[in-house]
């Protein structure tokens, strides 16, 4: 991997805290000499984790952790996570991974990764012992070896070893009022629901800068302890500011209480709007989301109070502006139509503040130990159970429907997934995944409904990939007449992306639409597809050079050898400067200057991660 230029990684890495507060350089910054000291502190990183005193006990012990339990690691955060050996933490790791047979540790980031490589070798491991080989990878330098290893292969982490060691470190980070989510889902995802709540309220008495075990322990507490409404009051008093009020309205608006959430945001304005240190984000961005809280609970004159003291709030300049002037209006609005009942608008990924998004509270604020039946016998038993906790902790995110449709599917468990299917076209109608899996998946008995569902959901939501995907499957089930006649339909709409979970980008499917539509000797599609792939819009707006080879090959096969040639030319001239998919590329061109209309042009495969799936691959 390349260096990157110092001053473009800068300014990557300020555009990536947009909701964190603001960051400013001083007017007097010089980028070379920043670069020159970074590169100095890389090369004395690289010295310090490369000597045996260093890399020796760690390695033994990420061998351990490979050795254990695989579910351990499902879901991890790659970031420092907690559990991570105190032998690699102590040496300012930045990023690890564990699989059950190597392991990946890094040190550097940004201008150079670097780290450790752990790889089992199966060629002379054995019944009793596994062989492990550890490396230093450099990105600007050969591998280099650093020391090979057996352990019993009985040698491992247990699961209660695990826990104590991940939640000792998880505590020492929330002193800063860091990683509190992080700690909580993972005590969920081993059920540990009991130590989630003693943790909790142990780590909201210990730090006051831990905001948000203090708002858990009132929201866990609320329904049995009629004194943590006062401790969380108490608790945002003491800390003095605009800040700790409004966090304390999540809390309450979490328990549903529309009141105690109004009277916070009263107490909060009066006050000035601020980002003291142990807020961590900037103040529009903990503060819109409340004001659409406040909106729909109708609760206008202070949703309108709290939007327009967020808007003369400068430091935060013009983010969320637009979100909140709109709420503003809406407030302001229903204030003199109190028979209106407005929406909030709709925020973009990432700048719609949940403190409590991916924490299953049902879990947590049950008073006694749920027993639910047997508890689960099977790895598959507890990985389903696992997802089950995902989509009730989170169940606006189709990522989780996803992985549990996949993973029934996997086990073929057909009429399971298909269970799920429905539930998640139910909570999201406009998605593409629930009526295609169904589709795709059907069996004979269920196929002639579902492919009569899906066939309507695309008509109804109409955009060019979702015709693809009604294409592949008219393809997949040999109509390749329905197929053709399904893109003649797609090009009818613009070529983008209309999907946030796509797994392909939006050109990979014009390549492979005119590419069935050659091998069909639909040239005149082709061409078709070829325009509408050359005006992409949206994020993937730029042109795509593959399009020069679809359209000579279509072009030199009817007749048109000027133009044939012309894009033959084009296409090899641009794959001389960078990679692209098309292959065959100096055969077409000779066949265009030849006018060859026997040639059948083989544009070959994309090269964008393997074939495409309706359905994700999942180990069971």
């Amino acid at each position: 991997m390349n260096r990157l230029n110092p001053i473009c990684f800068l300014s990557v890495f300020i555009v990536c805290l947009a909701p964190v507060k603001a960051q400013t350089l001083p007017s007097n910054f010089d980028a070379e000499q920043w670069a020159r000291q970074v590169q100095a502190e890389i090369q004395k990183k690289q010295a310090t984790v490369a000597v045996k005193s260093a890399y020796e006990p760690g390695g033994k012990a990420l061998a351990r952790l490979c050795q254990s339990d695989p579910f351990f690691f499902l879901d991890e955060p790659p970031l420092r996570p907690a559990w991570t050996p105190q032998e690699i933490l102590n040496l300012g790791c930045t990023w690890v991974q564990i699989n059950p047979d190597s392991a990946r540790v890094e040190f550097g980031g940004g201008f150079e990764h670097f780290g450790y490589n752990l790889q089992l070798d199966k060629t002379v491991s054995n019944d009793a012992l596994n062989h492990w080989v550890m490396s230093f990878y450099d990105d600007n330098a050969p591998d280099k070896p650093l020391m090979s290893f057996t352990l019993k292969r009985s040698d491992h982490v247990d699961r209660d070893a695990f826990i104590k060691s991940a939640l000792a470190e998880f505590q020492r980070r929330a002193a800063s009022g860091a990683e509190v989510k992080d700690r909580i889902v993972f005590l969920l995802k081993f059920d540990e629901v009991d130590l989630a709540r003693t943790s909790i309220r142990q780590c909201a008495t210990a730090s006051a800068n831990d905001w948000m075990d203090q708002l858990l322990a009132y929201v866990i507490d609320v329904k049995t302890d009629a004194a943590s409404s006062k401790r969380l009051l108490a608790w945002a008093e003491k800390m003095g500011d605009f800040s700790a009020d409004l966090m304390a309205a999540y809390a309450f608006e979490a328990a549903g209480d529309h009141d105690a959430t109004e009277n916070s945001i009263k107490t909060a304005l009066a006050k000035p709007v601020d980002d003291p240190d142990w807020s961590g984000y900037n103040a529009r961005y903990r503060g819109a989301a409340i004001c659409a809280k406040l909106l729909q609970a109708r609760r206008y004159a202070t949703c309108a109070a709290l939007c327009k003291a967020l808007i003369a709030y400068t430091d935060s300049k013009t983010y969320l502006a637009p979100e909140i002037t709109s709420i503003l209006k809406s407030a302001q609005a229903a204030q003199a139509n109190p028979d209106s009942h407005p929406s909030p608008p709709s925020f973009s990924e990432g700048t719609y503040f949940d403190p409590f998004k991916g924490i299953d509270l049902s879990r947590l604020i049950a008073s006694h130990k749920e027993v639910a039946g047997p508890q689960p016998v099977s790895n598959n038993d507890r990985l389903l159970e696992y997802y089950d906790h995902r989509i009730s902790a989170d169940p606006q995110n189709r990522d989780n429907y996803t992985i549990k449709i996949a993973f029934l599917l996997s086990l073929n468990r057909r009429d399971d997934a298909f269970t799920v299917c429905k539930t998640a076209e139910n909570v999201f109608p406009d998605w593409w995944r629930p009526p295609t899996i169904l589709a795709f998946a059907a069996d004979d008995n269920s196929r002639p409904q579902a492919e009569t569902q899906f066939r309507r959901w695309v008509e109804a939501h109409p955009a060019f990939i979702h015709w693809w995907y009604l294409s592949r499957y008219d393809r997949t089930h040999g109509k390749i007449d329905a197929a053709i006649a399904d893109l003649q339909n797609g090009v009818k709409y613009p070529l983008e992306m209309v999907d946030e979970d796509e797994t392909w980008v939006p050109m990979a499917f014009a390549f492979d639409a005119a590419s069935f539509a050659y091998a069909q000797k639909k040239y005149d599609g082709v061409l078709t597809i070829a325009e509408v792939w050359s005006k992409p819009q949206g994020i993937y707006n730029y042109f795509d050079d593959d399009i020069y080879a679809f359209r000579s090959a279509a072009e030199l096969a009817l007749g048109r050898f000027v133009e044939a040639k012309k894009d033959a030319d084009a296409v090899v001239a641009a794959a001389s400067k960078h990679a692209i998919w098309a292959s065959d590329l100096a055969e077409l061109q000779q066949a265009a200057a030849a006018h060859d209309q026997t040639f059948m042009y083989n544009p070959g495969t994309l090269g964008c991660g393997g074939d495409w799936s309706a359905i994700p691959t999942v180990q069971p």
